[in-house]
């Protein structure tokens, strides 16, 4: 009689949903989840902390029994070595995991404001671009404050908040109170304080791009490393769409100014061909009159 196999053959895993899990070990919680959304979210995460793409094995060699936790025997469990993470805290990552797996299936995610900022600085900080989008554009249904704005454009690098909030900083009758001063930074108050008493948002739309260049300049630099790939493509079809339309008023315009050379060419042309029959008409009378004058000249 032949021994059975020892591994059961237990299937063919699928193409799409057979996903392989990570724990995760944050302030002394562990988390596990299925590597796939954090894989697709970020390949800095996934590189960061050395997630790699497709493992599909049939048996997780990273299994271990852990007993250390579990003392007694009664609520050991299987459980894969934890990757920890530093730098953020339990609920701040539970907020995120909240966005990538949620627990329902629904239209719209209800996290609170305060969590959604949570989910940005999470997403900022490990460069899950597609969920640090979604936050901003979560965030801004919750009208936020102008100093809130300002705030928290320069913590997390988005610049419409901070140049919204500038704006409104400078545009609202009230002054700075010295508490939000001190919030956005004191030269950020001085330099909105000089743009309100100069009236420069009267004068010139521009005048929040000029007036904070460095800081902006840096800002969008920060910004560029968070673009989603439909982003970037966004941003290249929309270059490309200025593109078109500067070759195309280049082109109207060299043709205006052909059509109008050839306009005054013709003018020109016109006006020499009115000058010499004026000419020949003035010869043609002359010689009439010194005809006529000839003629009644007296014969000797």
């Amino acid at each position: 009689m032949t021994e059975a196999s020892s591994t059961p053959n237990l299937g063919t895993p699928d193409e799409s949903y057979y996903w392989d899990s990570a724990v995760f070990l944050v302030e002394g919680c562990l988390f596990k989840v299925p590597k796939y959304h954090i894989v697709k979210g970020s390949s800095y995460f996934t590189k960061t902390f050395g997630l790699l793409p497709n493992q599909t094995d049939v048996v997780d060699e990273f299994l271990v029994l852990d007993k250390a936790s579990h003392s007694g025997g009664e609520s050991s469990h299987l459980t894969q070595c934890p990757i920890a993470l530093g730098g953020i805290s339990a609920a701040d990552f539970r907020n995120l995991l909240g966005v990538l797996y949620p627990k329902t299936i629904q239209i719209k995610l209800t996290l609170t404001k305060m969590q959604w900022i949570s989910v940005l600085k999470v997403s900022t900080l490990w460069y899950f671009k597609g969920i640090r989008k979604l936050a901003i554009e979560q965030l801004d249904s919750f009208n936020l404050g102008p100093v809130e704005r300002v705030c928290l454009g320069k913590q997390y690098n988005v610049s419409m908040w901070l140049l919204n909030g500038y704006d409104e900083l400078v545009k609202r009758g009230a002054i700075i109170a010295m508490d939000d001063a001190k919030k956005i930074g004191l030269e950020s108050a001085v330099q909105l304080y000089i743009c309100r008493q100069e009236q420069l948002h009267a004068i010139d739309a521009d005048y929040l791009d000029k007036a904070f260049a460095k800081e902006l300049a840096v800002m969008s630099e920060r910004e560029q490393e968070h673009l989603t790939e439909e982003d970037i493509a966004s941003l290249e079809e929309a270059k490309k769409t200025r593109e078109q339309v500067r070759q195309q008023a280049e082109m109207d315009r060299v043709a205006y100014e052909l059509e109008q050379a050839r306009l005054v060419e013709q003018a020109e042309l016109e006006r020499v061909r009115k000058e010499r029959e004026r000419q020949l008409a003035m010869e043609k009378q002359r010689a009439c009159e010194e005809e006529r004058r000839r003629r009644a000249s007296p014969k000797f």
